[in-house]
């Protein structure tokens, strides 16, 4: 008696120190849905080492929390900021990059990969295109 009135029962989300948006991610009761704004975004053309910023928008349009898991641009060329807190239902929210365009003259095309606890697809692919006006004197590297 005296060792079950000791026990101590913890929330699920920290229980082993286990994150809430880890236990969102494996439980599928727990996937809510995503609608993007765009998921392709044209920022024109630049020249060769102008910074490129571009958003990316989304409203939770499920009946859970969701959580931004993990965001992964294809190229080092590209980093990308993405909420950290959950988005409640109904909320929005951007994820953000910024394209260094250094060493990617010409017509470029970028992915940045998106995990989420959405029902139908966790992964969700982000594009971003445009043209890099060369350096004048520079060497196309593509």
């Amino acid at each position: 008696m005296i060792l079950f009135s000791s026990c101590k029962s913890e929330p699920l989300s920290q229980a082993g120190g286990v994150k809430q948006s880890t236990i969102a991610q494996m439980d599928t009761n727990q996937y809510t849905s995503i609608k993007w704004k765009d998921t392709l975004v044209n920022f024109g053309t630049v020249k060769e080492g102008d910074t490129v910023r571009l958003s990316f928008s989304f409203t939770n349009t499920g009946d859970k929390l969701l959580f931004i898991n993990d965001v992964r641009p294809s190229c080092g060329c590209t980093i990308a900021d993405y909420p950290e807190k959950p988005v409640s239902p109904g909320q929005s929210g951007t994820i953000n990059a910024v394209f260094k365009t250094d060493w990617h003259p010409g017509s470029t095309e970028k992915l940045i990969l998106v995990r989420a606890n959405t029902k139908g697809k966790v992964n969700h692919k982000l594009f971003f295109s445009g043209t890099v006006i060369p350096k004048p004197g520079s060497k196309k590297h593509l």
